[in-house]
This record gives structure tokens, sequence and C-alpha cells, in this order.
């Protein structure tokens, strides 16, 4: 006799095979439901996951425009800030300028030539007193009559002249420049006299002569003084007398005033233009530079040798000889 057992659906009397199919049935259905229920589930995290993505960059993204727009705000306000400051700044340096500019409106020529006048205190003392020379360099105290400067040149001990200078920093020539000088050379009693000045006769820019008087360009002041120096020294060996020394300085005077010199004080300044320009380049070409410096020199040192021969010729022929040398 076969056994029965009861279906778990409808509990109707079911044959074993029958009832295990129904459970195989049974358990097939409940994983494809378990397999459904956790699709849905997972959709359902995903979703909320996403919302909640969504609402935390939404959260984030507010956060952010929050923060730069009170950078922003933060960034504008030190931006004025800066701005205020440096208008200010700027109209106290503006106004610093302009009261710097009425203070030297305001200066006199006399002002304006001290600072000249101590540069070329300090150039005729560096070249002719010691250690480089025996000479007496001074300024004239201000406020006293007489020349800015006295320069006494001195040969192994002894006095040989004196050669007095005179700066002047005006913007225009003035002919009471030299009247001026030439009783300061007298008060002094000096054998030779400078004018410094920037400002010239017409048609001169550099040098020139104009009685006892040499007027020059205070680049070429030294030079200058190293010739009358040198001059002086001459005139003092030869022992001549006050008269004889009158008509060698006379003689030099009119030298200097010639086209000659003119040419060749005019060429040494070139020389000495072309030497400021190799020095402002020696960075970028050293070398270069410095034998482009050697062979100027060497031409400026032949110009002065060509200057110094013709004085000392000057100085060593007969009165009336020299006079007219130094006129041809």
């Amino acid at each position: 006799m076969t056994s029965t057992d009861h279906c778990p659906l409808c509990g109707q009397s079911v044959t074993p095979e029958q009832l295990e199919a129904i459970e195989r049935r049974m358990r097939e259905e409940e994983l494809v439901r378990a397999a459904a229920s956790e699709v849905a589930i997972r959709r359902e995290l995903s979703e909320a996951h996403q919302r909640e993505v969504a609402a935390l960059t939404a959260t984030l993204t507010a956060e952010l425009a929050r923060q730069r727009d009170a950078l922003q705000a933060d960034h504008d306000r030190a931006l004025l800030k800066a701005k205020t400051e440096s208008n200010r700044e700027n109209e106290r340096l503006q106004r610093k300028t302009m009261e710097l500019q009425r203070a030297l409106e305001k200066r006199t020529a006399n002002e304006l030539g001290d600072g000249q006048e101590r540069d070329i205190d300090a150039e005729l003392r560096k070249a002719f007193m010691p250690p480089a020379g025996e000479d007496a360099v001074q300024r004239v105290a201000r406020g006293e009559n007489g020349a800015d400067i006295l320069h006494d040149v001195r040969y192994r001990g002894a006095t040989c002249g004196r050669i007095v200078y005179d700066s002047k920093n005006h913007k225009a020539w003035r002919t009471d420049f030299v009247s001026k000088l030439l009783q300061d050379k007298a008060r002094h009693d000096a054998a030779a006299a400078v004018l410094v000045t920037t400002a010239f006769p017409a048609g001169v820019r550099y040098f020139c002569v104009d009685g006892e008087v040499c007027i020059v360009h205070p680049d070429a002041v030294v030079h200058v003084a190293r010739i009358l120096r040198r001059s002086l020294i001459a005139l003092h060996r030869q022992g001549l007398s006050l008269q004889a020394r009158s008509s060698k300085m006379a003689a030099l005077h009119t030298y200097l005033a010639s086209g000659d010199f003119a040419d060749q004080i005019r060429t040494a300044e070139g020389l000495v233009a072309d030497l400021r320009q190799l020095d402002s380049r020696e960075r970028d070409a050293h070398e270069k530079v410095w034998k482009e410096r050697e062979r100027l020199v060497t031409r400026a040192k032949a110009t002065i040798d060509e200057i110094d021969n013709q004085i000392t010729g000057i100085m060593e022929r007969e009165d009336g000889a020299a006079q007219e040398a130094a006129a041809g």
C-alpha cells in the first residue's frame, strides 16, 4: 500500500513524488522572490545613496560659494585698503617732490655753485696735494672777497706761483665772470686764473681763453691746472724776472687760445668720453674693453705730451721767438 502526504499549499493528499516536486517548486519560487527583493533593496539603497551624495554636493557647493564670496570680499577690502594707502603714499611723495622742487628753485646760483666748488677742490687736492704732489690747495671761506679756491704751486719746497679758481654754476654766460676773476687774481697776487663753468660764451662749449683767464668745463679743470702748474714750475726753475715771467705767461695764454690747443683739448675730451663709454660696457666685455682702454689712454697721453712739448718750447725760447711761435 502506497503512503500519502498532504500538499503544503492546499492540504490535499499527494504522493511522495508529488510532494517533493511541490517543495522543489516552492524553493525555486522562494529563490526568485529573494533575488527580486535583493534587486529592489539594492536599487533603493543606490537611489538613497545618490540622493545623499546630491544633497552633500549641494551643501558643499553652497559652502564653497559662501567661502569664495567671503574670500573675495576680504580680497576686495584688502585691495581697496592697499590702493588707498598707495594713493596716500603717492600724494605724500608728490607733495614732497613739489616741496623739494620749490626748494631747488629757491636755491641761488651761489648755493648751486658750492657743490661744484667742493668737487673741484676735491679733484685738485687729489691731483696735486700729498701724497700725489706737494702743492697747497684751499677754499676761500664763504663771505670773504676773492676767488673760490687758491692753489699754491710748489717745487722742492719752494712756492712757484699761485693759481686762483672761480666756480660758476649759472645757466647763462656773463662777461662779468671774467672781470671779477681778474680782480681776484690781482687781490691774491696769482700768476694764473681759471674760471670753471658749465656756461660758455657763444660758440664755445668746453674751453677758451679770455685775456689772462682760462675758461674751462669742470671735466677738464685738472688737465688745465696741470698745464699751468708745469709752466709755473718751469718759470721758477729758470729764475726769470717778474717781467720775463709775465711775457712767458702771455705767450702761454696766446697758445692756449690758439686753434691747435683747442683742437687738442677737444681731442682729449673725446677720448675721455670714449673712456667713459668703455667703462660702462666693462661688465659685458671686460677683456675687450681694457684693450681698447689701453689704446685710448695711449692716444690721450700722446696728445697731452704734444701739448707739454709745445708749452716747453714756448717756455724755453727767447721772448721774441716765443711770442711769434705762440701767435703762429
